[in-house]
């Protein structure tokens, strides 16, 4: 069985075809995976990519589908993973409710950033990355438990240690992915 993980970041597996834009290990083939890819017609029996497809425009995924659609076999299986926005929207949703009785302000700030981020985001972190490095708002701890609850972990300590933006995302979709 021949499997291709596109845009995998540091997230490889020994077994899989791992490409992605930037070559993170020895395990990642450098492709730019919004240009033809290098494979042969029908050569992958499976194919996903993970938190990929909400960063590219509806012309690269249209492309990059026609793409995938190529180099999967017959009845091949296909796997995208996005942001689930169906639950962020119910978050939101619930929030906003505690807002209009009076509670909730602080987790609003966060939750709205997270449903516009995810739909309409256009660089690596977004708006996200902006509320993370507030020291003022993150050293609000019902604030940070909450966000860890919705992200997977607590960004802020790793903020502390000086670990850069993109690890400290890359780990906490891993973690959201794992659990």
């Amino acid at each position: 069985m021949k499997l291709l993980n596109i845009a995998c970041g540091n997230r490889t597996h020994k077994d899989w075809v791992n490409i992605d834009f930037h070559k993170s290990s020895k395990d990642v083939i450098p492709i730019n995976a919004l240009k033809m890819l290098p494979f042969k017609n029908n050569s992958f029996d499976y194919v996903y990519s993970g938190h990929f497809f909400e960063h590219i425009s509806k012309k690269d995924a249209n492309n990059l589908l026609k793409e995938i659609y190529r180099v999967l076999k017959k009845d091949g299986i296909l796997r995208i993973v996005v942001p689930d926005l169906e639950n962020i929207c119910k978050e939101y949703l619930k929030i906003l409710s505690g807002v209009n009785k009076g509670k909730d302000i602080r987790k609003y700030g966060w939750i709205t950033i997270e449903l516009l981020d995810q739909m309409i985001r256009f660089e690596s972190g977004g708006e996200m990355k902006k509320f993370y490095k507030n020291k003022n708002i993150m050293k609000d701890k019902t604030l940070r438990n909450y966000i860890k609850k919705r992200v997977g972990e607590d960004i802020y300590l790793y903020s502390k240690r000086n670990a850069s933006f993109k690890e400290k995302l890359k780990k906490s979709i891993y973690i959201k992915l794992k659990n």
